[in-house]
C-alpha cells in the first residue's frame, strides 16, 4: 500500500468479565490474528478515543481520590492492532470486574457514543477518525442457563443514555449454545 492511501480505521471494544478473560484474548487474538500492541498516547489514537481517553483521565484526576485508589479509571486495559484489506482494526479489550458491574461499561459506552456522533463531523487534531465500532461482551454463565445470561445482558444494554442501543434481541449463532449477535454486537459465554 502506498504511503498516500489511508486506512480506514475501525475498532472492535472486547469487554471481559475479568482479568483473566483479557489475557487470554490478548493471547488468542495475537497468536490467531496476529494482532500487535497499539502502544500510542492518548492524542495519537484516532478521534473519538484520543478525546475520550483524554478526558476519562482528567476527569477523574480532578476528583479528589485517596492514595489507594479506590476505583481504576475505566479504560482498556490493553489495546491490539491488526491490518488487513487497507483497514485498520484496533481492538480495546476492558477488564469489566464481573458480568454485573455495568455501570463502567455503560458509561464508556455512552461518552464513546456521543462523542462518535461529533468526531464524524469535527475530529479536531485527530489524524484518523473511527469509521465503524463493533462491540462484544465475553462473560461466565457460572449458576445459569446460557440463554437466561444472553437475555439479562440484553436487557443491561437495551439503553444507553436512554437511546436504544441493543434494538433486536440477540440470536443464537447456528451450532453454538454459548454465542448471540445482535446486529454490531455479541455475547459470547464460558460454559
Amino acid at each position: 500500500m502506498s504511503t498516500s492511501e489511508k486506512l480506514s480505521t475501525k475498532v472492535l471494544m472486547v469487554f471481559c468479565e475479568g482479568p483473566h478473560d483479557v489475557a487470554f484474548c490478548r493471547l488468542v487474538f495475537g497468536k490467531l490474528l496476529k494482532t500487535e500492541k497499539f502502544e500510542h498516547r492518548f492524542a495519537e489514537f484516532p478521534a473519538p478515543l484520543n478525546d475520550l481517553f483524554k478526558t476519562s483521565l482528567e476527569n477523574h484526576l480532578l476528583q479528589d481520590m485517596s492514595l489507594d485508589m479506590a476505583h481504576k479509571f475505566f479504560l482498556p486495559d490493553s489495546v491490539l492492532r491488526l491490518e488487513q484489506d487497507n483497514i485498520e482494526w484496533l481492538v480495546l479489550l476492558f477488564n469489566c470486574g464481573g458480568k454485573d458491574r455495568i455501570d463502567n461499561p455503560k458509561g464508556f459506552l455512552e461518552n464513546y457514543l456521543e462523542l462518535s456522533e461529533q468526531a464524524a463531523v469535527f475530529p479536531g487534531d485527530a489524524e484518523k477518525v473511527i469509521s465503524e465500532s463493533r462491540y462484544l461482551f465475553i462473560y461466565d454463565v457460572d449458576d445459569q442457563q446460557p440463554q437466561q445470561v444472553i437475555e439479562q445482558f440484553a436487557r443491561n444494554f437495551a439503553e444507553i443514555a436512554e437511546d436504544s442501543w441493543i434494538t433486536k434481541a440477540p440470536q443464537m449463532l447456528e451450532g453454538f449454545d454459548n454465542a448471540a449477535v445482535s446486529e454490531d454486537k455479541a455475547v459470547y459465554l464460558w460454559t
